[in-house]
């Protein structure tokens, strides 16, 4: 069994933790680093941030950061791989439900992806008038598929990055089984429900309910759905995602969560991903592959 080293920090707003296994050592903080830039270029509440400036860029087009030519690509992959149901552009409902400072102050709410043309030649986006894009359902996921590509690529022989729950490991994993995922209780955060086990792979769970608010006096949640514009109302308590790639799972928990809890486990069939929801009065429906992770 290959020795590893663990490192934990908080950054995007969230817990993380970086496991590295065998090969060379002390790659973990440049990692951390790493994640700290990502998160400078893709914060939407930095006023500095890439996406902040394509926000109030009313209509231009800006030159930006190859890697967040990278994050809207993929925010944009996973909106029509979803039809929709997870959509980036839903910034100014989430704002105007309290969640998070107004740093696009009069812009009204997009209608997805559409109006965003990237050009990877050139290294610009524009973002339509009328398109306010939040990076918050597919930022984590992608973060934690380039760190940890790249730790392999500092030396070690196996990474697992893991920003507030959206986690991708590759190559060697600290025991023979493979890499184990606890994943949280949604009612009791000190249980898991389940432990995959997974190889190179994303895993993530979404849970809607750990991000409240109160505006006037009512709850608030973090995912909107992209039909009403409103916080959704849900009987899903989580969905836990495991796929190819982070940002994919990341963006297939949020598309399952706005399903619902019925249609919860085909979405994830439909979009070629395993996992499964539990509902808000502790049932469980699994998607048809995830025999295989268990």
């Amino acid at each position: 069994m290959a020795a590893s080293e663990r490192h934990e920090f908080r950054v995007m707003g969230s817990a993380a933790h970086i496991i590295t296994v065998g090969g060379a050592t002390g790659v973990a903080p440049g990692l951390e680093s790493r994640l700290r830039d990502l998160e400078s270029l893709w914060s939407r509440f930095s006023p500095t941030s890439d996406i902040t400036r394509l926000n109030q860029a009313g209509g231009d087009t800006l030159g930006v950061h190859p890697d967040t030519i990278m994050l809207v690509q993929r925010a944009i992959d996973g909106w029509r791989l979803t039809r929709g149901s997870f959509d980036p552009t839903v910034l100014r409902s989430m704002i105007d439900a309290g969640y998070g400072p107004d740093l696009i102050a009069g812009l009204p709410s997009g209608s997805g992806c559409a109006g965003i043309e990237v050009d990877p030649t050139a290294g610009t986006i524009r973002f339509a008038v009328g398109v306010a894009f939040d990076p918050g359902g597919v930022g984590k996921g992608l973060a934690a598929d380039l760190v940890a590509s790249e730790g392999v690529a500092a030396g070690a022989a196996g990474v697992l990055v893991n920003v507030g729950g959206d986690l991708r490991a590759i190559g060697a994993a600290p025991t023979p089984e493979g890499w184990t995922v606890g994943v949280e209780d949604p009612f009791d955060e000190t249980h898991t429900v389940a432990v995959p086990r997974i190889g190179d792979g994303g895993v993530a769970t979404s849970t809607p309910s750990h991000r409240r608010w109160t505006v006037d006096g009512r709850p608030g949640l973090h995912v909107v759905d992209p039909v009403t514009r409103r916080p959704i109302v849900t009987d899903v308590a989580s969905v836990t995602v495991i796929a190819g790639e982070a940002w994919m799972a990341e963006v297939a928990s949020k598309a399952a969560i706005v399903a619902g809890f019925d249609r919860a486990a085909d979405t994830l069939d439909d979009l070629g991903v395993s996992g499964f929801a539990i509902s808000g009065d502790g049932h469980m429906r699994l998607a048809s592959t995830l025999g295989a992770f268990l």
